[in-house]
């Protein structure tokens, strides 16, 4: 027997490095040092999700656009696919440019922090939209609302961040999503019965509202909470920044939990049936 030690062939060696990274992500910076080999397994991973804060009058800290300077923009096209941005910019910035324009093969986006100085739908436009949490009157700017556009055409999951939206909004924006699956709504209980009536491919529908009882619904609510598509959600009970931690860390998001609440109805609906969907009661 040799005394040198014995190495693993590489296939299985990388796959133990990259499930290691996807289920304990903290240690990924940690495994890129490990070898040269393992850096180019691994980078992927790292990048797959990111979280990104541009909030400064002068755009984005040096030390997030290092990356973008550094590696070609392919690297990121082909490795981002969730990306949260948090962004306040009051004039046009290129570094900001060169961060979206490089991400344009993500998939699950979500974007923060009020109105940029101009219309983002330039950047989305290259992008293949699955999940959207938006809130569309900043994505527009000061263009109409058109849930038209191409981008759109493979969106499954919707989140409106701000009850503008759906008072700028009909059932029928919605019903020109071929897509779309999972829709949530803010403080809008006229538009969320139509949209139930109209859009007959929708699995799940939050409505997120202030929580009243059952019995001071008024009468189009109450005709509408018998769909069993229908959740009620408390407002301030959830908040995108902590749902996307929760992604990252492999556990439930809000959609995730919404699903397992729809099918615990087994598509009905009877005077028992929970309507609110409580986070803190839900198990990861």
């Amino acid at each position: 027997m040799s005394g040198s030690a014995e190495t693993l062939p590489p296939e299985l060696e990388r796959q133990i490095f990259e499930l290691t990274a996807k289920l304990y992500p903290a240690t990924a910076p940690t495994l890129l040092r490990v070898a040269q080999r393992v850096r180019l397994w691994i980078e992927p991973i790292l990048y797959e999700t990111l979280t990104i804060v541009l909030e400064t009058p002068r755009g984005p800290h040096p030390a997030i656009l290092q990356p973008f300077l550094s590696k070609p923009a392919t690297f990121f096209q082909k490795n981002v696919r969730n990306l949260l941005l948090a962004v306040r910019l009051d004039k046009k910035n290129e570094q900001f440019d060169l961060i979206l324009s490089s991400c344009s093969g993500v998939v699950n986006l979500a974007l923060l922090g009020g109105p940029t100085c101009r219309s983002l739908l330039c950047f989305l436009a290259a992008m293949k939209l699955q999940r959207l949490a938006v809130c569309l009157q900043d994505l527009f700017f000061t263009s109409p609302i058109d849930l038209t556009l191409p981008c759109f055409a493979a969106l499954t999951h919707l989140d409106l961040l701000h009850s503008t939206d759906s008072s700028k909004l009909t059932a029928e924006d919605f019903a020109a999503l071929p897509a779309l699956t999972h829709l949530h709504l803010y403080m809008c209980p006229a538009l969320m019965n139509a949209v139930l009536l109209r859009c007959s491919g929708l699995k799940v529908l939050i409505h997120t509202q202030f929580p009243v009882s059952l019995a001071r619904l008024n009468v189009p609510q109450r005709r509408k909470v018998q769909d069993p598509r229908l959740i009620f959600l408390g407002a301030y009970t959830h908040d995108l920044w902590t749902d996307w931690k929760t992604r990252i860390q492999g556990k439930m998001d809000l959609w995730a939990h919404a699903d397992r609440f729809v099918q615990r109805r087994n598509g009905f609906i009877d005077d028992d049936t929970e309507l609110w969907l409580n986070l803190e009661k839900e198990t990861f």
